[in-house]
């Protein structure tokens, strides 16, 4: 994979086309990955023997992510993410059937550790079980619209004004 990160927004990048996931290997070699949402992350964590360990290249967790863990019949992933999108990326992977944890770190200071000595083992007594509420619903927005994913059902707000009312359009 190409990657490379915009100067405008300064998100990771690859070329249209490419998988979304930096170390594909590592879900080709393992059942069980460590995943980031950051490709210096998952180097960083490579570079202290978690061999396993694939990035998310670009903003979420998406349905090309859930089947290459379905193609390369992953059973457990252990997140290194930023805070917001830990329960989000927890409740994806878990309904597909997939056990789910967590390393107990902020995923900004990960660097700064890893100078301070962050070692391998240290690293995994962090894991953690993350809590879920299925019941609550995923929300996530992608330019103008919002995306409400409930266990049975989602929909999609196309657009909302708040000073036309009558603009609202909700697909079901």
């Amino acid at each position: 994979s190409l990657i490379g990160i915009s100067l405008s927004d300064s998100k990771e990048k690859c070329l249209p086309g490419q998988e979304h996931l930096f170390n594909i290997e590592a879900l080709k070699a393992s059942k069980e990955i460590y995943l980031t949402d950051s490709v210096l992350n998952a180097l960083l964590l490579y570079s202290i023997g978690l061999r396993e360990t694939a990035s998310i290249i670009g903003d979420s967790l998406n349905d090309s992510h859930l089947k290459l863990f379905e193609k390369y019949q992953t059973k457990s992933v252990t997140l290194l993410v930023a805070s917001y999108n830990l329960q989000r990326f927890s409740k994806k992977i878990k309904s597909q059937g997939i056990a789910v944890g967590y390393i107990d770190i902020d995923s900004k200071s990960l660097p700064r550790l890893m100078l301070e000595g962050l070692k391998k083992d240290y690293c995994l007594s962090l894991v953690k079980e993350p809590q879920i509420d299925m019941a609550e619903p995923l929300i996530e927005e992608r330019g103008e619209e919002i995306f409400y994913e409930f266990e049975d059902r989602r929909y999609r707000v196309r657009r909302l004004d708040p000073f036309r009312l009558d603009c609202l359009r909700i697909n079901l």
